[in-house]
């Protein structure tokens, strides 16, 4: 992925998903390729979990930038967990997820309640990311 791809590949996302889904980003980006990459995946992870487990009559995937971090966030409006899943297991969702923000410096949160949907967030620090012309 390079330029603004990362936003049509999340628009294509929201609208493949087996649940009703929408991708809002106010503002056109660039994103590095590798930065862009790693957002996708985990926001795919988060999608299909949000899919298969969760039992969500909606789903929001956005986009948005400071001046120093871009965040990606996926919300579901499902059942939620009582208890975050972990990353115990080196092939779950979760661990699957984290490790793609790790490659990219980023920090991902995971919150949910039951009954009340999970957020998925990763954050990137813009300031490490490689520039376009150094890639």
């Amino acid at each position: 992925l390079e330029g603004n791809e990362l936003l049509d590949a999340l628009r294509e996302l929201a609208k493949e998903a087996a649940t009703p889904c929408e991708f809002v980003c106010k503002k056109p980006l660039v994103v590095p390729a590798a930065t862009a990459l790693s957002l996708l995946r985990i926001a795919e992870e988060a999608v299909r979990n949000a899919v298969r487990h969760a039992t969500a009559n909606k789903i929001l995937i956005s986009l948005r930038a400071t001046t120093r971090t871009l965040t990606l966030e996926v919300r579901d409006d499902g059942q939620g967990l009582a208890v975050a899943p972990t990353a115990s297991h080196k092939l779950s969702g979760v661990a699957l997820m984290q490790r793609h923000a790790h490659e990219i410096q980023g920090k991902l949160e995971l919150h949910s309640e039951p009954g009340q949907g999970t957020r998925v967030s990763c954050t990137v620090p813009l300031a490490s990311q490689p520039k376009p012309a150094d890639l």
